[in-house]
């Protein structure tokens, strides 16, 4: 699995993070108390100033990395909840950057506590998290 949150997660998960999303991460926002609305055009800055064609090739090398699967991004709020999320927001942008639908995975634990896909949903909102 693939995380995009600064620092790990405040509960405990039954599977490893092996990768790791620098550049999709909210460095210098957090903390600061921003509304949504503040934070939206912030975080779009930076993903503008990044680029297409880099997290391209960041995502590539990742998949590449993982034998050709496709990527799931993490962060740990649950946006199927109402709680804000700045990789919805990424996935917004991107979206709308590239026309290619980013969705939202629902999902429930395996047998061996690994989290399985059970169905991918199309929602969007500008939140932050």
């Amino acid at each position: 699995m693939r995380f995009t949150s600064i620092g790990r997660p405040r509960f405990p998960i039954s599977y490893e993070l092996t990768e790791e999303v620098g550049p999709l991460k909210p460095w210098g926002l957090f903390g600061k108390d921003l509304s949504d609305d503040e934070f939206g055009p912030a975080y779009r800055e930076r993903l503008e100033k990044v680029g297409i064609d880099k997290l391209q090739r960041v995502f590539q090398a990742i998949s590449r990395k993982c034998d050709g699967r496709r990527l799931v991004l993490l962060c740990f709020e649950d946006v199927l909840a109402g709680q804000s999320c700045h990789r919805r927001a990424f996935a917004d942008w991107w979206t709308e950057r590239t026309g290619h639908l980013v969705p939202e995975l629902s999902w429930v634990a395996g047998s061996d506590g690994v989290p399985v896909v059970v169905s991918e949903s199309p929602i969007s909102g500008r939140r932050h998290g």
